[in-house]
């Protein structure tokens, strides 16, 4: 018998986790109707990230769950990498697409950020996607226009870092239920 509440799971973004302040309001918010986790990676070794990823979703698979999943940024890359993998419809908030170019500035070694994949935008999942029309750290209209025709994107007048969270918190009630 599946659980009777989702599972909401969260990717943060790099240098981000439990703390991160989008998980922290979407888990407050869902709190009376989904069960909502943070995973924990490694952002600065794909290789590493994604075993660990791995190792935790399928943890919560075990449970015989309903999965939604939410990335945020980095965590936009792996959530959409994995939401793929295991078919589960997705929020992307600003995503990180292209790690390699992304997380240089970051002071990541060549020989990490080489491990990264390109991302791929399979048509077997449903996403929305909301973009900062301000954000100086993703480059959003290249985002916008490699999924305008397989994703939902909704614009926000924000920077990278979403401080009105309310709008991403809606569209996830809506999803979910």
């Amino acid at each position: 018998m599946q659980n009777s509440q989702p599972t909401v799971i969260y990717f943060p973004g790099y240098n981000s986790g439990k703390t991160s302040s989008t998980f922290l309001a979407i888990r407050e918010a869902l709190s009376d109707i989904a069960h909502v986790f943070c995973v924990e990676y490694d952002d600065q070794n794909p290789a590493n990230a994604k075993a660990a990823l791995i190792q935790q979703i399928d943890d919560f698979k075990k449970g015989n769950v309903s999965l939604f999943f939410v990335g945020s940024s980095l965590g936009g890359y792996w959530c959409n990498y994995f939401a793929q993998y295991y078919l589960v419809d997705c929020v992307l908030i600003n995503p990180s697409f292209f790690p390699k170019n992304n997380l240089r500035k970051y002071g990541i070694e060549e020989q990490l950020l080489h491990l990264y994949e390109d991302s791929v935008f399979e048509n077997t999942i449903a996403r929305t996607l909301f973009l900062g029309t301000n954000d100086d750290i993703i480059d959003n209209k290249k985002t916008a226009e490699i999924l305008n025709e397989t994703a939902t994107i909704l614009w926000l007048e924000e920077a990278h870092q979403i401080k009105d969270k309310m709008p991403i918190i809606e569209k996830i009630k809506q999803l979910i239920s």
